[in-house]
């Protein structure tokens, strides 16, 4: 730990505290994305060339957005420079009415501010939304288990996911989450969920995105959203190890339907798995059995 830092890091303004703004424009802005009763908005991190993950997506498991009322699909975007993609994503805003699009630049780089401007749309445009999705693009999801899980549970005040604990920054210059510690003093990160999957319970968002503007920004979105913010709010985080941070096999079905999230599969191994979930869930609700597959 820093010494500058103090018994309480997270709290010290000699660490993270600023204070900056956020003001950038949407391009695409699905304002009445949430007229109604929400129950939950899934928002899956998208780049403006993704076009056939995102239809793979809306075709396979985000289609329960459109099969029941109360939940809502969104893709949030940042921008590249090209003519050609921004006419295609307005093609596709007038199509699908799911696109989430700010005017910073599109890079892994701004992945935080991908997720701050998720909390910035569901605090502002989505309040009425119980909980909140963030999702990447790579990841396959078993919307009924999620909706079960969250409708059972009597914890509905933590943010969940896949629990980091004890993780300590990278300082290896070379290495893909390279943090420079000048930005984050600390020798070890607050627990916090995988991005690759989480929830947030909508009553924090307005409160996360407003500690996000009087926190010092830092290129990695999950220790970031969930860790620090999270940390410096003092609000709880509940472990779930259904999210998964890995890929899934198509055998047996208790694997796939006793699985909230997969991760790392193209949009030909999603669709695959999607037939072979359409195929398992209809087994096992016949039978009675979701969600505890033997």
């Amino acid at each position: 730990m820093s010494f500058q830092c103090g018994f309480h890091p997270f709290a010290n303004s000699e660490c993270f505290t600023d204070s900056r703004e956020h003001n950038y424009i949407y391009i695409h802005n699905e304002s009445r994305l949430c007229n109604g009763e929400v129950f939950l908005l899934m928002v899956v991190l998208s780049t403006p060339s993704d076009f056939i993950i995102r239809q793979t997506i809306r075709e396979t498991w985000g289609s329960f957005a459109s099969s029941k009322s109360n939940i809502r699909l969104a893709f949030m975007l940042g921008k590249l420079e090209s003519e050609i993609f921004d006419k295609k994503i307005e093609e596709e805003s007038e199509n699908h009415h799911d696109i989430i699009q700010k005017d910073f630049i599109d890079s892994y780089g701004n992945l935080t501010l991908k997720s701050e401007s998720i909390l910035h749309y569901s605090a502002f445009f989505c309040q009425n939304a119980q909980y909140i999705l963030k999702v990447d693009s790579d990841m396959f999801i078993n919307v009924p288990l999620l909706l079960d899980s969250l409708k059972n549970s009597d914890d509905g005040v933590s943010i969940i996911g896949h629990k980091l604990v004890n993780e300590r920054p990278i300082v290896n210059k070379t290495e893909k989450w390279y943090i420079d510690p000048s930005t984050y003093p600390l020798s070890y990160f607050p627990d916090f969920t995988s991005g690759t999957c989480y929830v947030i319970p909508g009553i924090f968002t307005k409160s996360l995105f407003k500690m996000s503007l009087k926190t010092r920004l830092i290129r990695l979105e999950d220790v970031y959203i969930t860790g620090i913010l999270r940390a410096r709010l003092s609000l709880p985080i509940r472990d779930d190890d259904r999210f998964h941070t890995q890929k899934c096999g198509l055998n047996p079905c208790s694997t796939l339907l006793n699985s909230i999230s997969c991760h790392r599969h193209t949009s030909d191994e999603i669709i695959q798995l999607w037939g072979v979930f359409e195929k398992c869930f209809k087994m096992c609700s016949d039978s009675n059995t979701c969600f505890n597959v033997t």
